[in-house]
This record gives C-alpha cells, structure tokens and sequence, in this order.
C-alpha cells in the first residue's frame, strides 16, 4: 500500500512540474519547413521539400520557420530587449557545427518594437516571428534534423504537440 501512495505521488509532482515547464516557454513553433531559399523580406520560405528529398552536396538547405511568442516570450523579450531562438543542425543522430541564435536580436527589437507592440495589443499579448537557419556544412546521405531551443536552451514544442520536443528531420540523397 505505501509504494503505490509513493508511486500516485510521483505521478502527481510530475504532472506539476511538467504542467509548470509548458507554462515558462517563451513560443511554440506553428508552422516550418525545411526549402531551398528564403525571402529575407518577410522571411518567407521558398521551394519547400518532401521528405524524402534530393540534394548536391554544395546546395544551400534552410530550416524556415513561423513561432508564436507567447506572454513570457513578451516579458523576457521587453525585460531583456531580444529573445533568443537556437537551431543546432545535425545529421544521423549526431550535432554537425555551432548552435545558432535565429532569434529576435536587440536591433531587431529596436527596429520593429512598434510593429510588434501593436501585434501585442491586437493579438491580446501574443505575436509571430517568421525566422531561418541555413545549414552551413557540406550535404550527405543520412537524415539531416534541426534541434530548436529556446532561450534557456530548452526543447521547444511545436504547437499541436505540447509535450513533445519539436525536432523536424528530412532525410537527404546526396546528388553527384
């Protein structure tokens, strides 16, 4: 009888804390895909892929992608003036380069504050920001993916999945 009153508590304390680490996320991802251009007015993405898909080893590969800051992502972005957003590209399970910061930077901030101030008020306290990485290394055979972290570093969900971290992989045959 004690172990199952220790287990149903276990249970319990972790629903809070996962209840509590879905309440200080900063955005979730609501819509992305993996292209071989970006727009850089807007951005907006440009030749998306499937998955499968074919690639030269010497082709640019982008991760696009559109969030919705909620209000802790507005809080930490006026405390702090930027809010970052990492990607870390990987292929077949292993980290390839640096982590990037695709976030919103101070001087984006300063540039488009009144824009998305008046989004804020409008949307009752969220906003969007559209946003890309490039994958910098050479293209290979295998399943390329993109970690996104949020500002902590943390996994970060993508809308209709709360709970489970956000990872989108498309896998490429390298063309010769």
């Amino acid at each position: 009888m004690h172990s199952l009153r220790s287990f149903v508590m276990a249970i319990c304390l972790f629903g809070v804390i996962s209840e509590g680490y879905a309440d200080n996320r900063h955005f979730e991802v609501i819509d992305w895909c993996f292209c071989r251009s970006v727009n850089i007015n807007g951005p907006t993405p440009i030749d998306c892929l499937a998955d499968p898909s074919d690639a030269k080893g010497n082709e640019k590969l982008y991760l696009w992608m559109k969030v919705t800051v909620n209000e802790n992502g507005v809080r930490y972005l006026r405390g702090l003036d930027k809010l970052p957003i990492y990607h870390a590209w990987g292929r077949n399970g292993w980290i390839e380069g640096r982590t990037i910061n695709i976030g919103i930077s101070t001087q984006d901030w300063n540039n488009k504050k009144d824009d998305i101030e008046t989004e804020i008020r409008l949307r009752n306290g969220t906003f969007d920001w559209r946003t890309y990485s490039e994958k910098v290394e050479y293209i290979y055979d295998g399943e390329h993916y993109v970690s996104v972290l949020d500002a902590d570093r943390r996994p970060v969900v993508l809308s209709k999945d709360k709970y489970n971290a956000f990872r989108p992989k498309i896998h490429i045959t390298a063309k010769r």
